[in-house]
């Protein structure tokens, strides 16, 4: 899964998520590190896979500042980082609008918008929670689970609850999510899943860490898009069940969980 040199010549915006053409030409890292932003933001649109490990590797530092600055919680930083640089090769790379005059201002600016938000998000969803809590008052320990986030729960319910068994929906979604994935991937989720460092994983896999960053952030698009076409072709119960779940666990951004929302034609 590794990302190789590669020119795609259509399919724009969605070149970053192809899998490397091993006859492609290599270029090695020096080519990249040379070229400057301008020129960098035209192979990204030109489909030059090998730009992403670039683009990720200059301005990951930046973007990891600003997740601190922005208090980013530090568990959560890597993935935030690697988040906002994957969505912005992505958007360049669809080759919408002009090129940015200054390739680190426009990093930075998303980084601000992408914390303002997520602020919304947050301040949205605790708004849902209040409204339901009032609306269930009284009900128990149940209702209030289903409204909060599984990190809430079980920081409140502490190390000797036991967990209760998935229901039938996420059962399914579990069995879909084996027939997709590959061995490398379950491997590469399990060391997330143990907060392996990103360094680590990338030194593990033999690859640079900007490389790595770029598999991660596939492996987790990848995922994501089940999730909705899962539910796309759910029952509205279980989408309803799902949408719960997805909320409580964090597991995916509001813009996806709007898509499972959508109408099913949408």
């Amino acid at each position: 899964m590794q990302f190789g040199a590669k020119r795609v010549s259509e399919g724009v915006g969605e070149n970053i998520d192809r899998e490397p053409d091993d006859e492609a030409p290599k270029r090695d890292g020096a080519y990249w590190q040379s070229l400057g932003d301008r020129a960098l933001v035209a192979a990204l649109r030109d489909g030059e896979i090998d730009a992403v490990d670039e683009f990720i590797r200059r301005f990951e530092e930046l973007v990891m500042r600003y997740a601190r600055l922005l208090r980013v919680p530090r568990e959560d930083q890597n993935h935030w980082t690697g988040e906002v640089l994957y969505e912005l090769a992505v958007t360049l790379s669809r080759g919408r609008g002009p090129m940015p005059r200054q390739l680190a201002a426009y990093v930075t600016a998303s980084c601000k918008y992408k914390a303002q938000r997520e602020r919304t998000n947050e301040l949205r969803y605790r708004a849902r929670v209040r409204d339901a809590a009032e609306e269930v008052a009284g009900a128990g320990e149940y209702a209030a689970a289903d409204t909060c986030s599984e990190a809430s729960i079980r920081s409140a319910r502490g190390p000797a609850y036991e967990e209760q068994p998935l229901s039938p929906v996420l059962r399914r979604l579990i069995v879909a999510f084996d027939e997709e994935l590959s061995s490398d991937d379950r491997q590469l989720l399990s060391w997330l899943g143990q907060q392996i460092s990103y360094t680590t994983i990338a030194s593990w896999l033999g690859i640079s860490r900007p490389a790595a960053v770029s598999r991660i952030q596939r492996l987790r698009e990848r995922l994501a898009r089940l999730v909705v076409r899962f539910a796309k072709v759910a029952s509205q119960p279980d989408r309803a069940e799902l949408i719960r779940f997805l909320r409580r666990s964090e597991a995916v951004n509001e813009a996806t969980i709007a898509e499972i929302e959508s109408p099913r034609g949408g």
